[in-house]
C-alpha cells in the first residue's frame, strides 16, 4: 500500500507549486519538504522560478520557513512567492461572495430606511390630523352626574304628594332645625324654614324667609315670612312672644294677654285678611 504524501511538488510555467495536506501536522509537513527536496537536489539546481503553495492556510513564519527550507536543500533561485491558482480562485470568489453580502446589506438597509421614513411620515400626518380635530371640534363640557337622592328624601317627596289635600295652601322652604334654646340678647337668622326645639326668652329674635316652629315657649320676637311671603306661619308649644311679624303684618301681645294664653294649648300664627290672627293646632 503506498504511503499518504502530505506534501506534493508540481511544476508550473514560471516555477513550482507546494502542496500540502491541510490536515497534517506542520512539522511534518516541513519534515517531508526536506525529504523530498534532498532526493531532487539536481531537478532544482541553479533555476529562476517562483513558488507558490497551496493545500492549506500558512502565516508568515510557516512560509518563511519553507522558503529557507527550499534555500538550504536545492541552489533554486526564488524570484517571487505566489498564491497557487486554486487559492487566487478562492480569493476572487470570496471577494465576489462579500461584495454580494454588502450589496444585500446595502439593500436591507435601504429598505429599512425607506419603512423608517413610512412611518415617521405616516405619524406625522396622524398628529396633523388630531391636531386639526381637537380646533374644530371643541371639547365637550364634561357631564354633570346629579346627586342620587337619598331613601329618606325619596319617602319624605311620597309623603307631600300623597297626602297634601287638593288645593290646601302650603309653603315648601329649606328647612334648619336647631336644638339649643336662645338665651335674651341671642339671634337666629336664616333664609329658609326654621326649626327650633327648645325655648327663646324674652329678648330673643328670630327671623326666617320661610315658616318657624318652635317645640317649646317662644317668648322673644319672631318674624316668619321676611321676605314678604304672606304665606308663612309661627307655631309653638307655648306661643307668647313680645313681638310677632309674618311678611309686613306686625302684631304684639300684651302682658295681660301673655297670662291668658300661659293655658293655651299649642297654637299658630298666620295672615287672613291682611291681619295676623293665631289659632290653636
Amino acid at each position: 500500500m503506498e504511503a499518504k504524501q502530505y506534501v506534493v511538488i508540481k511544476g508550473r510555467n514560471d516555477g513550482i507549486d507546494i502542496c500540502m495536506d491541510d490536515k497534517t501536522d506542520f512539522a511534518i509537513i516541513a519534515e517531508e519538504l526536506v525529504a523530498k527536496l534532498s532526493r531532487t537536489k539536481g531537478f532544482f539546481e541553479k533555476a529562476l522560478a517562483s513558488v507558490s503553495f497551496s493545500g492549506r492556510n500558512i502565516n508568515q513564519d510557516e512560509e518563511q520557513l519553507l522558503l529557507d527550507i527550499l534555500k538550504a536543500e536545492t541552489s533554486l533561485e526564488v524570484s517571487a512567492v505566489k498564491p497557487s491558482p486554486p487559492a487566487m480562485k478562492r480569493s476572487a470568489a470570496a471577494k465576489q461572495e462579500s461584495a454580494a453580502k454588502q450589496e444585500v446589506a446595502a439593500k436591507q438597509e435601504s429598505t429599512a430606511k425607506q419603512e423608517v421614513a413610512v412611518k415617521q411620515e405616516a405619524a406625522a400626518k396622524q398628529e396633523v390630523a388630531a391636531k386639526n380635530d381637537s380646533v374644530s371640534k371643541p371639547t365637550p363640557p364634561p357631564k354633570k352626574t346629579l346627586p342620587t337622592p337619598s331613601k329618606r328624601d325619596l319617602q319624605a317627596k311620597a309623603s307631600i304628594d300623597s297626602y297634601v289635600p287638593p288645593g290646601a295652601k302650603f309653603t315648601e322652604y329649606n328647612t334648619a332645625y336647631f336644638f339649643n334654646g336662645l338665651r335674651s340678647g341671642q339671634s337666629l337668622n336664616y333664609n329658609g324654614s326654621i326649626v327650633l326645639i327648645g325655648d327663646t326668652n324674652a329678648g330673643s329674635e328670630i327671623i326666617a324667609t320661610g315658616n318657624v316652629i318652635v317645640l317649646g315657649s317662644l317668648k322673644g320676637m319672631v318674624h316668619a315670612g321676611a321676605e314678604g311671603d304672606e304665606l308663612c306661619f309661627v307655631s309653638a308649644l307655648s306661643l307668647v312672644p313680645t313681638q310677632l311679624r309674618i311678611a309686613e303684618c306686625i302684631t304684639y301681645i300684651s302682658g295681660a294677654e301673655k297670662e291668658k294664653k300661659k293655658a293655651r294649648p299649642p297654637s299658630y300664627a298666620y295672615i287672613m285678611d291682611g291681619r295676623v290672627c293665631i289659632a290653636e293646632l
